[in-house]
């Protein structure tokens, strides 16, 4: 017989019939081992068959920001002043403080107020008073720290500076990649984009490098558009009219044009070898693009595992991170452990913490008491979003061992 919640009973015979003081000769017992029954059948002799399904369980969600949110928010240069980040305050945060949300091509209200309360904040970063401070910061103190560890200085023909991360800009794009890293790049003899290093990198007192570099053809709005889709996988469509509209009066202002914008963004993504972005802006209004950030850090990742000691000024993606495990080592981006935990963030930002553990280009950090075989997931959530962490599993022995897993795994999260 089969219950209603899948377990087995047969049916056997009491020996003792006459010490029955219910007259029952008979009495079901139920069998070990056998769950989730659907239906059994016997024979004469005794003998029988069960049918059984199997488990499926729920899978586990992961909650909290994704990969593009936490990395849109170490964007360097929504800091509206430099001053502040030289003196070690907060810069503006960038958006997301929706939940997170998934690629389709219907673009609802809430993502258009998104984009209007970001290009609110580049017109911030735009504003000439802010742009007089930077300017003079930058030129004057070269070796400085700004804010989320930034390395790189990004140089515009009218006199802008963004401060951005080499690891993002050379992850994302193997333009940026190959001129980070000291190649000549022939210009595109199509679009009137130019890029190139303009000064030797400099070591700051942290002990990491900060490269200059030199971007033209492109209005600053066009940049600052296109650093937010390397960061976040985001496309700030200020073409679209229901934006344009809304911030008609300071885009006359700052005089600029929304079909120029995205004129820019077309090279830009041609140039920098951008398909989803590409496709995105094909539409007259706005298109979220096909998510491409996980992909590129998940490759930026694998790249670092082969990399690990390669010097950094040669390759813009080698790896400036070391976590010693106590099987192996692993090689890391700050850039990426920052954005992703506050636990590294707060190590990164001391600079005597750091100065200790630095070798060189590479930070060391000692991690001996978990193995990879937990922070193999840890890592993989933290360095490209990978949410599919548990499905791969396989324990072959006993549930202690499940459970001491998952264990081991929630107390590497939480550290």
């Amino acid at each position: 017989m089969c219950t209603e919640s899948g377990h087995v009973l047969t049916r056997t015979r009491i020996t003792k019939s006459g010490q029955n003081v219910s007259g029952k000769t008979f009495k079901f017992q139920r069998l070990p081992q056998f769950q989730r029954i659907t239906q059994v059948c016997a024979n004469s002799t005794g003998g029988f068959a069960a049918l059984r399904t199997e488990y499926q369980p729920k899978p586990i969600e992961v909650r909290g920001h994704s990969l593009g949110e936490d990395l849109a928010e170490i964007q360097p240069y929504l800091a509206i002043s430099l001053v502040d980040a030289l003196k070690g305050g907060a810069p503006s945060s960038p958006h997301l403080d929706g939940s997170p949300r998934q690629y389709d091509d219907v673009v609802d209200d809430f993502d258009v107020e998104i984009d209007i309360r970001n290009l609110q904040n580049f017109f911030d970063v735009l504003d000439p008073k802010n742009l007089t401070q930077k300017g003079q910061n930058l030129s004057f103190n070269p070796a400085f720290s700004v804010a989320h560890g930034a390395d790189v200085l990004l140089y515009l023909p009218t006199g802008e500076v963004f401060p951005s991360h080499r690891t993002i800009l050379a992850g994302r794009s193997r333009l940026f990649c190959a001129v980070l890293s000291g190649c000549k790049v022939t210009p595109n003899e199509k679009r009137n984009i130019s890029l190139e290093l303009v000064d030797p990198p400099v070591t700051t007192p942290s002990g990491h490098q900060v490269f200059h570099l030199a971007l033209g053809g492109c209005q600053p709005m066009s940049v600052l558009i296109a650093l937010t889709f390397l960061y976040s996988d985001e496309l700030l469509a200020v073409w679209d009219r229901r934006i344009a509209t809304v911030l008609e009066d300071r885009l006359e202002a700052f005089k600029i044009d929304p079909g120029r914008i995205k004129t820019d963004l077309r090279a830009l993504a041609e140039v920098l070898e951008l398909p989803t972005l590409s496709f995105a802006l094909k539409s007259p209004s706005k298109r979220p693009p096909q998510p491409s950030l996980g992909i590129s850090m998940q490759e930026l990742f694998q790249s670092a595992q082969t990399s690990g000691q390669l010097d950094p000024s040669l390759s813009a993606r080698a790896p400036d991170v070391v976590l010693q495990l106590a099987d192996r080592d692993v090689f890391c981006h700050s850039a990426i452990l920052r954005a992703r935990s506050l636990f590294f963030a707060s190590f990164f930002d001391e600079e005597v913490w750091t100065i200790r553990r630095r070798n060189g280009n590479m930070l060391t950090i000692d991690m001996k008491h978990l193995d990879w075989r937990v922070m193999e997931h840890v890592l993989s959530f933290i360095c490209w979003g990978a949410e599919d962490l548990f499905d791969t599993l396989d324990f072959a022995t006993s549930v202690d061992e499940v459970l001491e897993f998952i264990f081991s795994v929630m107390a590497a999260a939480v550290s």
